[in-house]
């Protein structure tokens, strides 16, 4: 009985350094992800001031910008999105009119 006690204390001791062991890496590991955390909030809150600033840049010169100009940037803007569709379809048209003409030779 004396042996079974002295083999269930080895196993016991065994496995409370095992635990120590995991316990450490748990909080080293704890450790970095706090770290990184940190560093994460620092770069948002980097972020959110480098976008903050660009917002005043864009209002500043909103302001500095005649509002007829700001009207007539709009409309080129959607003008110019007009012809990218229109590009598309026109390609589109062209592509398909290749393909009935090859499709015509293959016949």
């Amino acid at each position: 009985m004396p042996q079974m006690s002295e083999e269930a204390l080895g196993n016991l001791n065994e496995s409370l350094n095992q635990l120590k062991i995991n316990t450490q890496t748990i909080c080293v590991k704890m450790d970095q992800i706090y770290d990184s955390i940190e560093k994460l909030e620092k770069t948002v809150e980097t972020i959110s001031t480098a976008v903050s600033s660009q917002e005043k840049r864009l209002t500043v010169l909103e302001q500095g910008v005649p509002k007829n100009l700001i009207e007539d940037l709009a409309l080129v803007k959607n003008a110019q999105q007009t012809y990218n569709k229109l590009l598309w379809i026109i390609a589109g048209g062209v592509a398909a009119a290749l393909m009935q003409s090859f499709f015509k030779i293959i016949q």
